[in-house]
């Protein structure tokens, strides 16, 4: 059970974003968020202690950039950490196939329970670095503040072709993108319900011939 306070954060945060949030999917994010801070106790899994502020800062964060994979079939999540974007994601898009990448061992264990715990038939955990991960094309690879533009493009090209697009979830501070071949296609502002700060989005794509 979640404190009082963190339950009607949560509850005020959904029903703010521009998307309906259902009944079983308000219960699997309090879920989420009790799982999270029983392991916490044990393991580092994030520096965010307060659960309300986890509310802001994790869950209601993540969930800001779905309307920007509403066309998305499959999305790799990188250096998913606590599961963030990605259990999120999965919870309110359950025909999208996700794919929560993590080479800490400590912290996809904890992604794995999760996933157990939620009952989250469309996601698969992969305790690898991302370098030596080989997959099929993936329509959205996903990082949330994983590295700057470069180091997030030159990590993960090899996850994408033509049709991919890299989502980067950034604060506020302008970014650089180098990197031949690709491009930064647009950056849109992020609304956060019941978050002070500005929050970004980087769409970066393949350059077409």
């Amino acid at each position: 059970m979640l404190p009082a306070g963190a339950q009607e954060k949560l509850e005020r945060g959904l029903d703010a974003l521009p998307f309906a949030v259902d009944a079983a999917q308000r219960a699997q994010f309090a879920r989420y968020l009790d799982l999270l801070n029983k392991w916490n106790q044990v393991h580092n899994l994030t520096a965010v202690r307060d659960v309300e502020e986890q509310v802001s800062r994790h869950v209601l964060d993540c969930l800001a950039v779905l309307p920007y994979i509403e066309d998305a079939a499959t999305l790799a999540d990188i250096g998913s950490g606590a599961g963030l974007p990605a259990l999120m994601l999965a919870i309110m898009r359950s025909q999208l196939a996700v794919t929560a990448l993590e080479s800490n061992g400590k912290k996809a264990a904890f992604i794995r329970e999760a996933v157990r715990v939620l009952a989250l038939a469309n996601v698969q955990v992969v305790a690898q670095r991302v370098e030596d991960w080989q997959a099929p094309p993936q329509a959205v690879i996903i990082s949330r503040a994983l590295a700057a533009a470069d180091r997030f493009i030159a990590l993960t090209a090899h996850l994408g072709d033509a049709n991919s697009r890299w989502l980067l979830m950034k604060g506020r501070e302008a970014e650089m993108l180098t990197v031949p071949g690709f491009a930064i296609h647009a950056v849109y502002p992020l609304t956060v319900p019941l978050l002070d700060g500005e929050r970004t989005l980087l769409d970066i794509r393949r350059e077409r011939a």
